[in-house]
């Protein structure tokens, strides 16, 4: 395979983190699928050890949504 030394190649990292299963209504009752993202990207980036400011794109999703924040 012929690369192309003149131009800087682009690393993709895939990982996945994800919040702890809780009873529905209980701890995270107060919080926003925003509130619930930030915890499991805080904990992902934690845990590889990836700078925030080098991170381009993130891909994440919910399994119920919520009127509130129905545009995650």
């Amino acid at each position: 395979m012929n690369y192309d030394n003149s131009r800087p190649r682009r690393a993709v990292f895939v990982d996945g983190c994800r919040i702890p299963f809780l009873r529905s209504g209980t701890g995270y009752r107060d919080l926003t699928a925003y509130d619930l993202a930030r915890m499991a990207l805080q904990r992902l980036l934690f845990r590889t050890g990836i700078a925030p400011e080098l991170v381009d794109q993130v891909i994440l999703g919910t399994v119920v949504s919520n009127v509130r924040t129905s545009n995650v």
